[in-house]
């Protein structure tokens, strides 16, 4: 690998890295419910400042808003980094497998600032639109089969949370069918990323995701968590 590609690499990481937290720490749904309608929303329902509580306390199509715009955000940034990744010829070769770190280093960053937010007492959501972003901008097959598993098991158990949590690590167990080297081309429409970054970068996040999930699991197992229609957990 050349100095120059060295280089490139350096600056890469030292810009993306730090760019997707501070992103990410520009919560949508704090924006929305502290700018334009004089509330906190982490101030009410489960104190959580994702998609899922906004629409308890706002409404269901401003929480839906807030899910499609963090969705978006995460698919940006998948998106802008691959273009990076192209314009710099970081799709192939040793350099390749380090601009691909860098990106999923930066997508955890991201998620990051979303669920820790630097400007809002990093108190935010719990990362699950930010996963749905990046299966929406890599891969129209896992869209498809994360929306049905997601929509199946919250029609089935009633539990958001519990949806969240298995459609992601599902999704993350799918995603190592690419590290066969004839299903590597199925299903992605803008990706070159290689598919063991691609699948750890899937679990890393849906491991994020249960984490943040702790006290759902905690009340899942004790049988207190909240379902769908009712008030106060996420």
């Amino acid at each position: 690998m050349s100095s120059e590609l060295i280089k490139i690499l350096v600056v890469f990481g030292i810009i993306a890295i730090p760019s997707g937290y501070l992103l990410g720490s520009l919560s949508n749904s704090i924006l929305i419910s502290k700018y334009y309608y004089r509330k906190d929303v982490r101030d009410h329902g489960s104190h959580n400042a994702g998609g899922t509580n906004t629409a308890r306390v706002l409404g269901p199509k401003i929480g839906l808003l807030v899910i499609i715009l963090d969705i978006i955000k995460s698919a940006g940034m998948y998106w802008a980094l691959n273009g990076v990744m192209l314009g710099f010829n970081l799709t192939s070769g040793p350099e390749a497998i380090w601009a691909q770190v860098i990106s999923l280093v930066t997508l955890f960053t991201l998620t990051l600032g979303h669920n820790f937010p630097l400007f809002f007492k990093f108190k935010g959501g719990k990362g699950v639109a930010f996963y749905a972003g990046i299966i929406v901008a890599s891969n129209w097959i896992f869209t498809v089969v994360g929306l049905i598993i997601f929509v199946l098991i919250v029609g089935i158990k009633k539990y958001v949370s519990l949806s969240s949590m298995v459609t992601s690590f599902i999704l993350a167990l799918i995603s190592l069918i690419y590290l066969v080297p004839e299903l590597q081309n199925f299903g992605y429409y803008y990706s070159y990323t290689n598919p063991l970054v691609f699948a750890l970068a899937l679990f890393l996040l849906a491991g994020f995701i249960v984490y943040q999930h702790h006290g759902n699991i905690a009340r899942l197992l004790n049988g207190t968590e909240n379902k769908i229609g009712q008030s106060n957990a996420d």
